[in-house]
């Protein structure tokens, strides 16, 4: 009886032994432990994802409201003047004006072109710029004209210090188109400084 005792106490260790080391088990494989790695969540490590949409307008440069006046046509290619302007009609047979309410003046011209078909815009540049000669004009970085690089001019009159001068031109398939701005300090400029960048958003070829 002694002996059929103590063979049960031996086997009821054994089974606690057996429990206990399959306890072990379980617990080491979700250790955290300074000597484990930590658990990792899906979106650790992974890079940041780019933010949606354009960069900031300070970085990427600021979007310019088309203007929505009056449309101005000539055969090659038509734009919009300011809304609140009035077409003043065709001045001559290559120019067609658009005036502020202040007397601010935009003039669109497209005319044959009398140089070599090889002129680049600096010989166009070359042939404009003394017109401005008693004005504090100056070559700016050139611009667009709908997918085509156009010379930009501008600077203040020699006459009247309040008076913008700004002319965007470019030669194409033959033709010398150019537009023209007279502007005032104390008005068109102060309403809307990028008036000139919110007609030429509007400019597009006719063909």
């Amino acid at each position: 009886m002694r002996r059929s005792l103590r063979m049960l106490g031996a086997a009821s260790a054994l089974l606690v032994l057996t429990l206990a080391a399959g306890c072990g088990d379980d617990g080491s494989s979700e250790s955290t432990g300074p000597n484990s790695p930590a658990p990792s969540s899906s979106s650790e490590g992974a890079a940041e994802p780019s933010p949606s949409g354009s960069e900031p307008a300070s970085e990427s440069g600021s979007s310019v409201t088309p203007a929505s006046g009056p449309l101005l046509t000539q055969p090659s290619a038509r734009l919009r003047a300011p809304e609140g302007w009035e077409s003043l009609g065709r001045m001559l047979d290559v120019q067609v004006d658009a005036g502020s309410p202040r007397g601010e003046l935009i003039s669109f011209f497209d005319n044959t072109h009398w140089g070599a078909a090889t002129d680049t815009l600096d010989d166009v540049v070359a042939a404009s710029l003394p017109n401005y000669r008693n004005d504090d004009v100056e070559r700016q970085p050139d611009v667009q004209l709908d997918g085509q690089p156009a010379y930009h001019l501008a600077g203040w009159s020699g006459t009247d210090p309040d008076r913008r001068l700004e002319e965007i031109g470019t030669v194409r398939e033959g033709r010398l188109v150019t537009v023209k701005f007279r502007l005032e300090r104390d008005a068109a400029l102060r309403t809307d400084p990028d008036i000139v960048a919110s007609v030429l958003a509007t400019f597009e070829w006719r063909d």
